[in-house]
């Protein structure tokens, strides 16, 4: 299992107990002929993984789409602090649905991705961007 596997499982497990939502707007497409609802929300947690405390800072939306082919996406910009390796990794087994777990009426599932990718970039400051595309 690569270091970024274990680091981002451990950091879900961690990331629990910190966490705070911010503006959540839905809009709906469904009159339009194209069958989308989209929300667009904010999630910021803190994480505390290996001795290393940083915080995830995500601009995201989540698009559910029905039939004809119907999917349920969740797109992200996080800023987050700590030491993550740039690069492009499968989102399967590296991410879990922010929508799911802090905005879905209940909350706290937890819903892994079943494909797309994330795309870490350092900014050269002690923080990365992450691009996340996933797919349920």
């Amino acid at each position: 299992m690569s270091r970024f596997r274990l680091r981002f499982i451990a950091l879900f497990v961690a990331v629990v107990a910190a966490a705070s939502m911010t503006s959540v707007a839905f809009a709906d497409d469904r009159n339009n002929g194209n069958g989308a609802t989209t929300a667009n929300f904010n999630a910021s947690y803190s994480y505390f993984v290996f001795g290393q405390n940083g915080i995830f800072n995500c601009s995201e939306a989540r698009i559910v789409k029905t039939a004809p082919n119907a999917f349920t996406k969740d797109s992200a910009t996080c800023l987050v602090t700590g030491d993550f390796t740039p690069g492009t990794y499968p989102a399967v087994g590296n991410w879990v649905s922010d929508y799911e777990y802090f905005i879905n009426p209940g909350g706290g599932a937890w819903r892994p991705a079943l494909s797309g990718n994330i795309v870490i970039t350092s900014n050269g400051d002690g923080t990365t961007t992450w691009l996340v595309t996933a797919y349920y």
